[in-house]
């Protein structure tokens, strides 16, 4: 009961908070809102450092305003609200976040069928690290342009239960990749499948919550720039062929199990 009783309080800030401070990002783009950030801001490699991105295609400026100031009246109700998710979390979900932070594509094992094994789907696997080498590229200069604290360096009292990064924290680069990664793999898996590894690419960045290293704003930024991201990498003709590459490799696991089981089966 007490268990139940916890993940419910958990859901609940989760909902409250990424509600709030996805409203709160949006709100600050419409135009003068904010000054435009300096157009080099974004680590700007040639096209041919990247797999599906073309950089000179994406501006973070058009996505993300800056963060909450370390004083503002936002970030200290983002603290609280860690506070209390460190209050409530359980050993359970110490132990996801734990297992999370390294963020291989293991992480969506747990979330969807048999088929997906990552040593049978070597297709898949390639399409899943060339998105995250892309994504990885423009995360240095993302944080480079708003090196914002982390959390526990404002409040001694969080004790986060991973390792603690050594760079800036806003946007949560964890948030962003679990994202991309919950949205190609929805659209290479099963139908059946898909809402459960967009909502397990989303449980990656509340699990930065609760691990005490990122702050509900940086969880609802990085969210928003692998939005972006997928909508870009859609746009190149390598994305869109290794994707089908993919799709079609995942038709051929799930007829292979599908036969191994009626091989298997006794009769009536």
């Amino acid at each position: 009961m007490e268990n139940r009783k916890r993940k419910a309080a958990n859901k609940n800030i989760f909902s409250f908070l990424l509600s709030v401070f996805s409203i709160l990002l949006f709100v600050p783009l419409l135009p003068r809102a904010f000054a435009a950030a300096p157009p080099d801001y974004f680590q700007r490699l040639a096209e041919s450092d990247y797999h599906y991105l073309n950089p000179a295609k994406f501006h973070i400026e058009r996505v993300l305003a800056p963060p909450p100031a370390d004083d503002s009246l936002v970030t200290e109700a983002e603290l609280a609200a860690l506070l209390e998710l460190q209050r409530l979390r359980s050993a359970t979900e110490v132990l996801r976040a734990r297992a999370g932070a390294a963020l291989t594509p293991d992480a969506f094992t747990d979330a969807v069928g048999p088929w997906y094994q990552p040593d049978r789907l070597p297709l898949t696997m390639t399409l899943l690290q060339r998105v995250k080498d892309d994504c990885y590229k423009s995360v240095p200069g993302q944080k480079k342009q708003w090196p914002r604290a982390r959390p526990y360096h404002l409040d001694p009292r969080l004790a986060p239960c991973v390792d603690l990064p050594g760079n800036a924290s806003y946007p949560s680069g964890h948030a962003e990749l679990g994202a991309l990664w919950g949205a190609v793999l929805a659209s290479v898996a099963p139908a059946g499948e898909r809402a459960r590894l967009l909502a397990r690419g989303w449980e990656i960045g509340d699990d930065r919550l609760l691990a005490g290293v990122h702050y509900p704003s940086d969880v609802a930024a990085g969210r928003l720039v692998a939005r972006e991201l997928f909508r870009l990498m859609q746009a190149s003709p390598k994305f869109r062929r290794d994707r089908a590459a993919a799709r079609k490799e995942i038709e051929n696991i799930q007829r292979g199990n599908a036969a191994m089981k009626k091989l298997v089966s006794f009769p009536p």
